[in-house]
């Protein structure tokens, strides 16, 4: 985590910068971690806290134990950032409420829920389908789930990183990928089980053409040669 290279306080009055709510706010909105400067009544400030949050959502850390444990600030806060969910009471990120607020608001949120949650089929699919890369933060079942591969890789094609070697050369699955990004190309695995439409979607302006990228089983299958038979 990144925190303010300086106390944004330390040139004022001992004490005063950090209890004047204005003088807080200023900061906060500027940098959220230097909430962990103010003084702990603005901690536990509702207020302050959610301009911290808004900005950084780490700066959830500095905020007073009392809203770290309430329900309804804490969903407040994941709303304005996801990451907020990190320094949450435990209780709170075993609560689905509070997680699935998190994951829609940044998918990659899900690597900070209780493990009971990360394995919660409607929080995955929330998740991945805020941001597809979250995969890599889902149990194996997911990565292999066919249902949740595919919403991951039409949010972001490069999420085929994240999916099960086994399901990457699905026709459903890789198309989705390379027509949302022709880069996740280099991620398809059994490419001779991949229809000719796959290879024809990938875009050659994205940097990899897909007769590059071809192994040499798929040669028959999709009517290219790949580089080493040419």
């Amino acid at each position: 985590m990144t925190l303010p290279d300086a106390d944004p306080f330390a040139s004022s009055e001992p004490g005063a910068g950090r209890a004047d709510l204005k003088c807080v706010l200023a900061a906060v909105v500027q940098d959220g971690l230097a909430l962990e400067f103010a003084d702990a009544s603005l901690q536990a400030d509702p207020e302050v806290v959610l301009a911290a949050v808004a900005q950084n959502g780490f700066a959830f850390e500095f905020a007073s134990e009392s809203l770290k444990e309430d329900l309804a600030f804490a969903l407040k806060a994941v709303e304005r950032d996801g990451f907020a969910l990190r320094f949450a009471s435990k209780r709170l990120r075993s609560d689905s409420q509070v997680v699935l607020a998190a994951v829609r608001q940044n998918g990659a949120a899900i690597a900070f829920a209780a493990k009971e949650l990360r394995a919660n089929r409607d929080v995955a699919l929330a998740a991945v389908r805020q941001s597809g890369s979250a995969l890599q933060f889902l149990p194996e079942e997911f990565r292999a789930d066919r249902e949740v591969a595919l919403a991951a890789v039409k949010q972001d094609g490069l999420a085929l990183e994240f999916v099960a070697k086994e399901l990457r050369g699905h026709p459903d699955i890789a198309l989705a990928a390379v027509e949302q990004n022709g880069a996740a190309v280099m991620f398809l695995t059994g490419v001779g089980a991949v229809n000719k439409k796959v290879i024809e979607n990938i875009d050659p302006s994205e940097g990899y053409p897909a007769s590059d990228m071809l192994l040499c089983h798929s040669c028959t299958d999709t009517g290219a040669k790949c580089r080493c038979c040419r």
